[in-house]
């Protein structure tokens, strides 16, 4: 298993939305997926206009660990239409977060 950041490191928390390609692709199993390998908290969730929401926390490493592995996953493949992010915002972490979830809209 891959370690990721420095366990000094500061948490951040982000707050994304993708559009694209992003429904009834695995999407929000895949950003869940790649979360918890990287060590990462929050939840994915679909929006009912298309979109997907997360928020992703943990050191910025971890949380760039599973954009860029979205972005590989996703946007390097043929199969696949791929997607954008369309908002980027940071939050304040939340200190009792544990896990990463898919939540349900």
């Amino acid at each position: 298993m891959m370690q990721f950041g420095n366990a000094s490191e500061s948490k951040v928390r982000v707050r994304y939305r993708f559009v694209g390609t992003v429904q009834a692709v695995g999407f929000r199993w895949t950003t869940c997926n790649l979360a918890r390998e990287a060590g990462a908290t929050g939840w994915v969730r679909n929006e009912y206009d298309g979109s997907v929401t997360a928020e992703i926390q943990g050191t910025r490493d971890q949380v760039d660990a599973v954009v860029d592995g979205l972005d590989r996953h996703f946007n390097g493949s043929t199969w696949h239409g791929g997607f954008q992010i369309a908002y980027k915002e940071y939050l304040a972490p939340i200190s009792w977060e544990n896990q990463f979830k898919v939540e349900y809209a």
